[in-house]
């Protein structure tokens, strides 16, 4: 094992970042769900579009994270 990439602190805050990510897409969520919108077109596209669009980020973050934790010492080498 080579040497950490990453210090403590900042494994701390990378951590606690991929928690808060989480939680604001949870308030965003909310809030465009309770949203009075002008039409029932707009209404639809923000509420299963854009919020199952914001989730696909949050979801990318997590993969991230458990693909290439950033507690990981090793350097991942390209299967290609």
């Amino acid at each position: 094992m080579g040497p950490a990439f990453f210090s403590d602190e900042n494994l701390r805050d990378l951590r606690q970042g991929r928690h808060d990510v989480q939680a604001a897409w949870e308030r965003l969520r909310d809030r465009i769900v309770g949203r009075r919108y002008k039409s029932d077109k707009a209404a639809e596209y923000a509420k299963h579009g854009l919020t199952r669009r914001l989730y696909t980020l949050v979801r990318c973050i997590d993969h991230v994270f458990d693909i290439l934790p950033p507690s990981r010492q090793d350097i991942v080498l390209s299967t290609n």
